[in-house]
């Protein structure tokens, strides 16, 4: 049974959803509440942000633990994306792409084969075509991240909308369709205090992924971090 969550809604104006896979054995790892974080050393400018995008859920979860993808991505676009769009995301999954060591995103041509769905359309298509559990009730909204995971914190399956109906300005969908693409890796947060960051909250101008950024996607994509780390284990793994 999937339990549907809404995690946060950004000004920006991208949903998130977390479903949670029910009926999944924990990992012997998981079982055992996470150690306190190392004392009042502080953080880096790096560990900081990447602790704001990834583990600041703001959820009723008790303890913050990193949800990742842990096996490749296949990706399947489907709706009503322009010629335009295609070559753009094309060209964001090179960038990701780029910056991995572990984990690989390929476009698929079934949905059969996907584990990443990314429509372009309006939101009630979205849901009404891919992903019924995410109603809709906020105006304003651009795009919409679906992230399915199970309970060893593994990210599973994903979804992403992007209304290019009712915000067709191709400038802000090159900001939109990176964020929301480096949301479904786990970076599901936002941040005010790197103005040349995708992750943002207001604004909506970057068209590109910053150096900081690259690093927080580089982590989601690499080996070294698990799914289901505690955030000290966070710490050791990327300092």
């Amino acid at each position: 049974m999937n339990h549907l969550r809404v995690s946060r809604i950004g000004y920006f104006g991208v949903l998130f959803f977390a479903l949670f896979l029910a009926g999944c054995a924990l990992d012997e790892d998981l079982v055992n509440s996470c150690e306190a974080i190392r004392d009042s050393t502080p953080l880096t400018e790096r560990e900081a942000l990447f602790f704001e995008l990834a583990l600041n859920e703001g959820t009723e979860e008790d303890v913050p633990r990193l949800r990742k993808w842990n096996g490749n991505i296949n990706l399947f676009v489907e709706g009503n994306p322009s010629e335009e769009l295609l070559n753009e995301l094309s060209l964001i999954v090179s960038e990701l792409n780029s910056l991995g060591t572990f984990i690989e995103i390929t476009l698929v041509d079934t949905v059969e084969s996907s584990n990443l769905r990314f429509f372009f359309g309006t939101k009630e298509d979205y849901v009404a075509l891919v992903e019924p559990d995410a109603l809709i009730s906020n105006e304003g909204i651009n795009g919409i991240v679906t992230i399915a995971r199970n309970s060893t914190f593994e990210i599973e399956k994903a979804s992403i909308c992007i209304d290019n109906i009712n915000f067709p300005e191709f400038e802000f969908q090159q900001h939109a369709m990176r964020k929301v693409m480096a949301q479904s890796l786990g970076l599901v947060n936002e941040t005010t205090s790197y103005d040349d960051s995708i992750f943002h909250e207001t604004i909506v101008t970057n068209r590109s992924y910053s150096e900081l950024d690259e690093d927080m996607i580089a982590f989601m994509l690499g080996g070294v971090l698990r799914p289901g780390f505690c955030p000290n284990t966070v710490l050791r793994a990327i300092e």
